[in-house]
């Protein structure tokens, strides 16, 4: 198998996606509006630390990330349950850990590690018993701790690949379906227990019912779009970005774009995130194995789907979730962990591997 010819235009594209999301950050870190003028180059110092990952990883083979997965999974659920217990508290959410101006988001970095756990346990031929136990398992391992932050957006990202797995891998549609509407039903009668979480769905319903409580995000998200029209107010003319879109440098970072560039500037991303799931399966349709397919269309519809939420929140379609906009938003976390998913992803697409002279003249 030869190396990908798409992986050098992906890491750019990459690159190029980033920075322009280091440029909207930069346009929306405002003192006037709660910013940080330092948030543009902490992120490009996080874009470099993650673009230098990326290419490590794109050139690692994949066997040794797969060798590597218990470990992994390991540390991961290990952050997972133990910010629960010493993580700081943002927003009601203990998600972080704080280490002096330094916020480390483990349930971001654990995305790369389900992708890989699910690729690799339950991708193999299997009885249905041992399947269903290992699912059950990865799934409390993984998304227990994270709804207990509580964080439901992040946990509805994990549900989501989940998910788009099973649907991959059913043999029966039926069964594929009443097992997701109880994963659903599950997640959302424990969100219902959250009082904010009543909260903002009643804000997204009847936003003017408390336009200055529960409905401020959703009425600040439309006044700044609205205010970007078709062509936008100007880089550096953000008004409601600046004065008052809540966190417009990380939640509300596509709101932001469409304030400065307008209708006409958003198109282009929100073509990128929808094709995101194509691109991954052309990467995957050269894998070797069936688990290294898995992985690559996993991760890549990962992006889209989490992308695709914040853009539809910042639209008003969704509820508030608090899911940034990968490569895009502001967040070491975030911007670290997808940029070392895609390097994953083109390992497993074959980039980690030496063509061999055969190779090369078939």
């Amino acid at each position: 198998m030869k190396v990908p010819s798409e992986g050098s235009t992906l890491k750019m594209l990459v690159a190029v996606v980033a920075m322009i999301g280091c440029l909207t950050v930069f346009n929306a870190a405002s003192p006037s509006g709660g910013g940080d003028v330092n948030f543009a180059a902490r992120q490009f110092a996080w874009l470099g630390a993650g673009l230098l990952l990326m290419e490590i990883l794109s050139r690692t083979k994949f066997s040794i990330l797969e060798m590597a997965c218990p470990g992994l999974v390991l540390v991961s659920v290990f952050l997972l349950v133990l910010v629960l217990f010493f993580g700081a508290r943002i927003n009601g959410m203990r998600g972080w850990f704080r280490v002096g101006s330094f916020l480390f988001q483990p349930s971001e970095f654990a995305k790369p590690v389900f992708v890989l756990a699910i690729s690799a346990f339950l991708s193999a031929r299997q009885d249905s018993m041992s399947f269903v136990v290992k699912t059950v398992l990865l799934v409390l391992a993984f998304v227990g701790p994270i709804v207990l932050e509580p964080d439901y957006g992040t946990a509805l990202v994990y549900l989501c690949v989940l998910s788009a797995f099973l649907f991959l891998r059913a043999e029966r549609l039926l069964r594929f379906s009443l097992a997701m509407f109880f994963c659903m039903t599950l997640l959302g009668v424990l969100a219902a227990r959250e009082d904010y979480v009543v909260r903002r769905i009643c804000g997204y319903l009847f936003p003017f019912e408390d336009p200055y409580g529960a409905g401020w995000h959703i009425l600040q998200f439309r006044y700044a779009i609205a205010r970007g029209g078709p062509l936008g107010a100007g880089w550096g003319e953000c008004l409601w970005a600046n004065s008052y879109l809540p966190l417009p440098h990380s939640d509300s970072s596509f709101a932001t774009l469409a304030e400065a560039s307008g209708f006409l500037g958003t198109v282009p991303l929100m073509l990128l995130y929808a094709a995101l799931p194509f691109i991954g399966a052309r990467l995957a349709g050269g894998a070797r194995k069936e688990s290294n397919a898995y992985f690559i269309l996993l991760c890549f519809f990962l992006m889209a789907c989490q992308g695709y939420i914040h853009i539809l929140v910042n639209l008003g379609v969704l509820p508030p979730t608090g899911l940034t906009l990968p490569l895009f938003s502001y967040g070491g976390s975030s911007l670290v962990a997808t940029t070392v998913m895609v390097g994953m992803a083109l390992s497993a697409a074959g980039g980690g591997r030496k063509t061999t002279s055969m190779e090369m003249k078939e």
